[in-house]
């Protein structure tokens, strides 16, 4: 087998690999990550060869980072056969960057996982094992003890953000934003092709379409540990909350229940 590396100007500009199909797609939606993504990335491959008794494929999609992820990972990927990176000549989001991945995707089962490894990754084979079992799409739930690690603010933003959500949108889902997600490919690439957020509103539109559409949820009560010790996450809630919320409006009036 051997990996590949693509560069998009259009996230449709990607070629086909041509090896056999595996059992398991895993996507890695990448963002300046040059601090931890050489560590992640090994020690989640460890685990891949000797925990996981299945075939795989690790799809890691760099979003334009700005700082030296993207050379990294071109260092990783000798390493790392199983690996196909995929990396965008400008930013399209998260969001962007895991539908592209979905269109490439062979496995039978698609799973998403944030790359800081913050779920821990023995809940990995409890998802396979429940998607082979029953299908459908199944979401990672961070267990309350676990949430306040972020830090009490970030935390109180995040129980706002879901309650709304459920409020809004009637999804009756937790945890709309753990970034740990699984389900088949059929549903992954179902779902890709009518979620129109690219950025951080992905995981919610993307529960929020599948209860529309009658596809089977649930949820895996996870594990999750805050992982960025170093600088400040990705994610800024303090920055995003007003502008998330008005996406949630947007969202319910554009998609009447």
């Amino acid at each position: 087998m051997t990996s590949s590396l693509a560069s998009l100007e259009k996230p449709l500009a990607v070629e086909l690999e041509t090896f056999e199909s595996p059992k398991l797609s895993l996507i890695i939606p990448v963002f300046n990550e040059s601090e931890i993504i050489t560590k992640n990335l090994k020690r989640l491959t460890r685990f891949l060869e000797h925990e996981l008794a299945v075939s795989y494929e690790l799809l890691v999609c760099d979003d334009c980072s700005q700082d030296n992820t993207y050379q990294k990972l071109v260092e990783l990927k000798a390493e790392i056969p199983h690996m196909t990176l995929i990396r965008f000549s400008r930013r399209i989001g998260k969001g962007g960057t895991i539908k592209e991945a979905v269109r490439r995707a062979r496995g039978e089962i698609v799973v998403v996982m944030d790359a800081d490894l913050s779920t821990k990754l023995t809940h990995l084979p409890q998802m396979i094992s429940f998607l082979e079992e029953k299908g459908g799409i199944l979401i990672g739930e961070r267990k309350v003890s676990s949430r306040y690690s972020q830090g009490f603010f970030r935390t109180i933003l995040s129980l706002t953000f879901n309650l709304l959500a459920r409020i809004f949108l009637r999804t009756g889902v937790k945890d709309h934003q753990c970034g740990f997600k699984g389900m088949t490919r059929k549903t992954a690439a179902f779902l890709a092709e009518k979620i129109e957020d690219n950025g951080y509103l992905f995981d919610t539109e993307l529960i929020f379409l599948a209860k529309k559409h009658k596809i089977s949820l649930a949820a895996l009560e996870v594990e999750w540990e805050e992982k960025r010790r170093v600088g400040r996450s990705k994610f800024w809630w303090t920055k995003s909350a007003i502008e998330m919320l008005k996406s949630l409006l947007k969202l319910r009036i554009k998609h009447p229940l």
